[in-house]
């Protein structure tokens, strides 16, 4: 039996970031649980618009080059619009008193990256390739058995495992589950207009469209999320057919749009735990909620759930202070924000995602007037970048800049 200080499932990127958090945070031996080794697959074309609060966490851990590496694409606006081009909302990075709005970058780099910021670390213990098999609490310490038979144990566990989390499900932690009855599409796209660094956002009737910009000045990743019929249409049309109706629901902002990559499809869910912490176990990121990712928030808010939980413990360790109090901490402070999140983009879905003629051009009144709004547009701003007091002090004084009154 090898014993530890934490025991950390999972290894995406709300997992590494504990691990990378705790490390530097604490003195914690940390015992990294996952599945797989992270590694850039160039088949997998899964990417995140990285928010300031995100940024503001990899600047913290020595990872500045995350956001400037090949690979990545800085975004200095953001158009939103809904169907027919009846209201629209734009941002831009100077107007706000930013040099960017944020950062698109392909998931796995991010993993490798914290990875590797960590895996010779003499304090991190990696099982990896590996599955934990059983879990029991005893003597005040959570013992885990692992697929080769191995046992370890430690005095916290945290969860990161994803929406289908085995730490969750062996502790007895309940989740709500509710169909949106849509399916994500996503893929690679060349487009004929160079995309500006620009993200943009169009709210169909049948569900919203993101266009993230990559690297390539002709090249955006798409997330188009529509009603699971419509979704199963467009993953059965064919190349050309797919990039007409592509093309025609972006509005042709892009001009013409022709895939550049396999397109790829999962159903989307809502998903929160009833409670994050149970006896000195918490839960973060996919574990503890998931979201419609029309406003592409998920992973942002998983790294806070990071970053929260591993202020809470490392405050409590220098303290020696009680692990419980501190994961109530968290608890109240991650549970209640990411609540709203869920709830947020559940009524936009809502709203936007049906064709009433009324409605619509509502809508489209109310985003024309926030648009000419500056109260309003930073109002909305600061929660879409993360500027919102959440982020731990420490973390938020790493280069996030301030927003001009």
């Amino acid at each position: 039996m090898k014993e530890h200080d934490v025991i950390i499932v999972g290894t995406g990127m709300a997992g590494l970031c504990l691990a990378n958090l705790l490390v530097k945070q604490t003195k914690f031996k940390v015992a990294l649980v996952g599945a797989q080794v992270p590694e850039i697959d160039s088949k997998c074309i899964r990417v995140c618009a990285f928010n300031k609060a995100s940024i503001n966490i990899f600047n913290y851990l020595g990872l500045e080059n995350i956001v400037m590496s090949k690979g990545s694409c800085c975004y200095q606006n953001v158009t939103v619009r809904q169907d027919h081009m009846s209201g629209e909302l734009n941002f831009n990075a100077t107007e706000l008193g930013f040099a960017n709005l944020g950062a698109v970058i392909a998931n796995q780099q991010v993993e490798l990256a914290l990875w590797n910021n960590i895996k010779e670390n003499e304090r991190i213990s990696i099982y990896c390739p590996s599955q934990a098999q059983h879990w029991c609490y005893k003597n005040n310490k959570h013992h885990i058995t692992l697929e080769d038979g191995s046992n370890i144990s430690a005095t916290l566990l945290f969860g990161a495992d994803g929406k289908k989390s085995w730490v969750r499900d062996a502790v007895g932690i309940d989740v709500t589950t509710s169909s949106y009855n849509q399916a994500a599409i996503v893929a690679t796209i060349a487009t004929e207009k160079p995309h500006q660094h620009t993200a943009w956002q169009k709210f169909l009737a049948t569900g919203p469209l993101a266009l993230l910009p990559l690297t390539d000045s002709n090249k955006v990743s798409i997330v188009w999320s529509a009603n699971t019929d419509y979704a199963e249409y467009l993953m059965k049309a064919s190349d050309e057919e797919f990039a007409t109706l592509l093309s025609k629901a972006a509005d042709f902002c892009l001009g013409d749009l022709k895939l550049d990559s396999k397109r790829f499809s999962f159903p989307l869910i809502s998903q929160h735990a009833k409670q994050y912490v149970k006896r000195s176990v918490a839960i973060l990121g996919d574990a503890a909620h998931v979201a419609h990712p029309l406003a592409g928030q998920g992973v942002n808010a998983g790294l806070l759930d990071a970053a929260v939980l591993a202020e809470t413990i490392s405050a409590a360790a220098n303290q020696d202070s009680d692990f419980q109090r501190a994961l109530i901490s968290y608890q109240k402070q991650r549970r209640g924000l990411n609540t709203g999140l869920i709830f947020a983009m559940s009524q936009l879905k809502n709203i936007f995602s049906n064709s009433n003629y009324l409605l619509s051009n509502s809508r489209g009144f109310g985003m024309n007037l926030i648009n000419k709004s500056s109260f309003a547009k930073k109002v909305l701003a600061k929660h879409a970048l993360g500027i919102t007091n959440n982020l731990p002090k420490e973390i938020e004084l790493h280069n996030l800049g301030t927003m001009p009154d």
